[in-house]
């Protein structure tokens, strides 16, 4: 096998695919034996079987499952072994991602097989395996919503929203992740549904972005509420929002929280536009946003940092660039410009950095972190990134097409005078105005 590349397998999975039943029985059989009733090799032995046969194990995954609830309930009792427990629930999470066929049908049955131990483990408040449970429901509530997207959440999940928004699951920081996946889920799967837990769901927010270690996690909350539900109900609660955040910027304006900012900023304008966006942002203070602009945003875009999706932050950028009215007076020169650098800067960085908002982490491993302490991510229910521009193919191709047609609107406004992108350039220090030269020029713009 030459370097780099991938040693074949030995079995296919039509090879294993006869025998699948067999197999787990002989493994779940093992783990009922005298003294290996939490083996974590046998349960890292099934838990790679199902990834390894994939929509193969769908007809027993009811079995599967079966079995494993039950290993969960008395585990669950006594929580000792940390790589059982944590490859326990991988198992789980393979089998709803693979066994679950797209038929709401198929989901129900594994909610029936999993609600009962899940809610003891609530209920009787079990904090080990809190992050572990948050992981699958909000697994389970993304795979209804893509067998049904028109489709209301079931109540059985909605009687569990109210509680989770109460301090008292939010306090240990291991369950903060998976808590925001799960209310993201909530928000994405039933928007509509959830307009009126919205105020509960910007508590959370609050107080997530008042604490350095979690902001991004508030945040990632606010980009969910942005991206699914209505502009127009939500345009209720913006100013509260950007307050909040602009007191955390004067407050501790750290560059993970600058970074947060500006994305969310940008994932506004290419949502709604950027004149829109640019707008709701001022409406706190006239003239905030010139501030947060030069001296946040442009600074963070600039930055080689990863970010959940480069193409949403480099066409929201260039939206408010060219479409917020506020940018284009004259007393705006500076912020604009540096936002015109900051565009053309990361237009120029390479292919581009990205990262999904749940970077997954190879599972199986022999070493992870224990979860009394930290967020054991599971690998296998990391659901599918969602594209929020899908219309835009290229972001930076995109990014040309928008300020070249500025430049050409520009043109027609003002025949005579001066464009308002060269201007802007002309502004900049000889280092910065070098950047957006060679920018324009590969881009064929002001040529």
């Amino acid at each position: 096998v030459g370097a780099g590349t991938q040693p074949a397998t030995v079995f296919s999975t039509n090879d294993v695919g006869p025998y699948l039943q067999q197999i787990l029985e002989k493994l779940f059989g093992a783990l009922k034996m005298p003294e290996s009733g939490e083996n974590e090799y046998v349960m890292r032995a099934i838990m790679r079987l199902v990834a390894f046969v994939g929509p193969a194990v769908g007809p027993v995954t009811t079995a599967a499952l079966t079995e494993l609830a039950t290993i969960l309930g008395m585990v669950a009792r006594n929580p000792t072994q940390p790589g059982f427990n944590h490859y326990l629930f991988e198992a789980i999470a393979a089998l709803v991602k693979y066994g679950c066929d797209g038929t709401e049908a198929s989901i129900a049955a594994v909610e029936g097989v999993l609600f009962p131990p899940f809610q003891v483990i609530l209920q009787e408040d079990v904090q080990d395996f809190h992050p572990y449970v948050f992981q699958i429901f909000a697994q389970m509530i993304e795979k209804r919503s893509a067998a049904a997207p028109t489709a209301p959440i079931p109540e059985a999940y909605m009687q569990l929203l109210l509680p989770l928004l109460t301090p008292h699951f939010w306090e240990r920081s291991g369950n903060i992740p998976a808590l925001g996946r799960l209310v993201r889920s909530f928000i994405r799967s039933s928007p509509k549904q959830i307009e009126p837990h919205v105020q509960g769901i910007l508590g959370v927010f609050q107080k997530l972005v008042a604490m350095k270690s979690q902001d991004h996690e508030g945040m990632y909350i606010l980009d969910a509420l942005l991206v699914s539900m209505d502009a127009a109900f939500l345009s209720q609660y913006m100013g509260s929002i950007w307050q909040i955040i602009y007191q955390r910027l004067t407050a501790a304006k750290t560059s993970k929280f600058c970074k947060s900012f500006m994305y969310t900023g940008a994932l506004l304008a290419a949502l709604q536009g950027g004149d829109a966006a640019g707008q709701s942002m001022d409406s706190v203070q006239p003239g905030i946003l010139l501030m947060v602009v030069q001296n946040v945003w442009a600074p963070s875009l600039a930055q080689r940092c990863l970010l959940p999706s480069e193409k949403t932050a480099l066409v929201g950028s260039t939206r408010l660039l060219t479409e917020a009215v506020v940018l284009q007076s004259p007393q705006a020169a500076a912020a604009a410009a540096s936002l015109l650098h900051a565009i053309a800067s990361r237009c120029m960085g390479g292919s581009g950095v990205t990262a999904s908002l749940e970077d997954p982490s190879a599972a199986g491993g022999d070493e992870f972190a224990g979860y009394s302490a930290a967020y054991a991510k599971l690998h296998y229910s990391v659901g599918d990134e969602v594209d929020v521009l899908p219309a835009v193919v290229d972001g930076k191709a995109d990014v040309v097409q928008r300020l070249a047609q500025f430049n050409a609107e520009d043109a027609l406004r003002n025949p005579q005078g001066e464009r308002r992108l060269a201007s802007l350039a002309a502004s900049l220090d000889q280092e910065r105005q070098s950047v957006v030269g060679v920018f324009f020029r590969n881009a064929g713009i002001l040529s």
